[in-house]
């Protein structure tokens, strides 16, 4: 079972996307499908004006942390829409596959 949790990055919190686990034996389409969108996230990340992007991918595990360069963290903005679009995309992967992938958007800290 894959498991994406996305934050959004706010008030001087970066934002993530983490992903764990794999899809069961079989389902390797879900894997890629999820995989492919979450690169897709990561090169848009690294488009964005004044945002900084860290990507770390390994076996069954796959992070995304974004963060602010400047004060005023112009950038930002499109950095977390582009987080719901990604987070849209997996969520109709999750719903196709519900029993290999779930995707969770949780709020920032306060």
């Amino acid at each position: 079972m894959i498991h994406i949790e996305i934050r959004p990055a706010h008030y001087g919190q970066g934002g993530y996307l983490r992903g764990t686990g794999h899809a069961s034996k079989g389902h390797e389409l879900v894997c890629t499908a999820a995989t492919a969108i979450e690169d897709c996230l990561a090169a848009n990340l690294a488009s964005c004006w004044n945002v900084r992007v860290r990507r770390r991918a390994e076996s069954g595990r796959y992070e995304l942390n974004w963060a602010k360069t400047d004060k005023q963290g112009r950038g930002m903005r499109r950095a977390n829409d582009a987080a719901g679009f990604a987070y849209n995309g997996l969520k109709a992967l999750a719903a196709q596959y519900p029993e290999d992938i779930t995707v969770e958007w949780k709020r920032p800290e306060a």
